[in-house]
C-alpha cells in the first residue's frame, strides 16, 4: 500500500522593516523631565528698603520657570530666555532670602539661599560755641545709603537733625550743662553707629589790649579785644572813675568813648562769658 506522505508548506518569514532604538539619555528626557536649577548669586542693596536680586536658572525651557523669594523678600519673577534673571523686592530686613523655581511641568527646582547684609553705618562730631550757650554741631555719616537719615543728639544737649545727600549734618543745640555730648545714628535697617562724642567745654574770657585814648576836650575813648569761645554778643563792665557797659562786636573788639572832663584815676574793665565765668580785670590809668 502506498502511503501518502504529507508535504507541510513552510510560510515565508515576515520581514520587519528596521526601527530606530530610543537611546537611554532620550528616554530619560522623554519620560523623566528635569528640574530646574536655581542660583542666587546677586543681592545689591537699594534706598528705600530695596533689595536687587539676580541669578540664573537651568531648564529646557528657562521662559517658562516662575522663580519666587522668601524669608526676607517675597515676589515672583521670570527668567529671560538665557535663563538669567534680576528683580527688585522690599525687603523685610536683613539675613537669609530664598529663591526656588517650579516649571510648567510642575517640577520645583532646588532652594537657592544668600545672605542679605549692610554695612554698618559710622558717625562724626565737631562743635563750636556760639552766643547765649548754643553750640553749632556739625558731622558726616558714612553710609550705603546716608541721605535722610536722623541724628539724634543727647547729653550736655539735646534735639535731632537729618542728613542731606551727601550724608552731612549741622544744626543749633542749647547746651544745658557741659560734658559729653552724643550723636547718635542708624541706618535704614535700623543699625545703630557707634555713638560720636565730643566733650564741651569752656574757659575764662580774656581781655587783650585794653587801651584808653584821649580825643580832647576830657572825651576819653576805651578800646580793647575779648578772646572767648563765642565773644560776639557779651556784655563788657567799666567801672572806677564811672560806670558803664558795652558789647562785643563780631570780631571780638570792643569801644567805648565817655566824656571824663578833667578826672583822673584807674577805669576798670571786665567781662563774664555765657556761663557766667569772668575774666581778669585790667584797668588803664588816666
Amino acid at each position: 500500500m502506498l502511503a501518502w506522505l504529507t508535504r507541510t508548506r513552510k510560510r515565508p518569514t515576515r520581514r520587519l522593516a528596521p526601527t530606530a532604538r530610543l537611546g537611554v539619555e532620550e528616554l530619560e528626557s522623554r519620560y523623566c523631565p528635569a528640574a530646574p536649577v536655581v542660583t542666587l548669586t546677586g543681592l545689591q542693596e537699594l534706598a528705600n528698603h530695596q533689595v536687587q536680586l539676580s541669578g540664573h536658572v537651568t531648564d529646557e525651557s528657562p521662559t517658562t520657570v516662575v522663580v519666587s523669594f522668601g524669608d526676607h523678600a517675597g515676589g515672583l519673577t521670570v527668567p529671560n530666555s538665557n535663563g538669567d534673571y534680576s528683580f527688585t523686592s522690599t525687603a523685610t530686613g536683613l539675613g537669609t532670602i530664598t529663591a526656588t523655581g517650579l516649571d510648567n511641568e510642575g517640577l520645583t527646582s532646588n532652594t537657592a539661599t544668600a545672605t542679605f547684609s549692610s554695612a554698618v553705618p559710622a558717625i562724626t562730631l565737631t562743635y563750636t560755641w556760639q552766643a547765649n550757650q548754643v553750640v553749632h554741631v556739625s558731622g558726616h555719616v558714612t553710609d550705603e545709603f546716608n541721605s535722610g537719615l536722623t541724628v539724634t543728639f543727647s547729653g550736655a544737649a539735646s534735639g535731632n537733625t537729618t542728613t542731606d545727600s551727601n550724608g552731612d549734618f549741622s544744626t543749633n543745640l542749647t547746651a544745658t550743662q557741659l560734658g559729653t555730648l552724643n550723636a547718635n545714628v542708624s541706618d535704614q535697617w535700623s543699625q545703630a553707629a557707634q555713638a560720636a562724642s565730643v566733650t564741651l567745654t569752656n574757659s575764662a574770657p580774656v581781655i587783650q589790649d585794653f587801651t584808653g585814648t584821649d580825643l580832647g576836650s576830657g572825651l576819653w575813648q576805651f578800646t580793647g579785644r575779648v578772646v572767648d569761645e563765642a565773644a560776639a554778643g557779651l556784655v563788657v563792665r567799666f567801672s572806677g572813675l564811672f560806670t558803664a557797659t558795652t558789647t562785643v562786636n563780631a570780631d571780638g573788639t570792643f569801644s567805648l568813648t565817655v566824656n571824663l572832663g578833667s578826672q583822673t584815676g584807674e577805669v576798670d574793665c571786665q567781662v563774664t562769658d555765657w556761663w557766667n565765668v569772668d575774666s581778669a580785670m585790667v584797668a588803664w590809668f588816666i
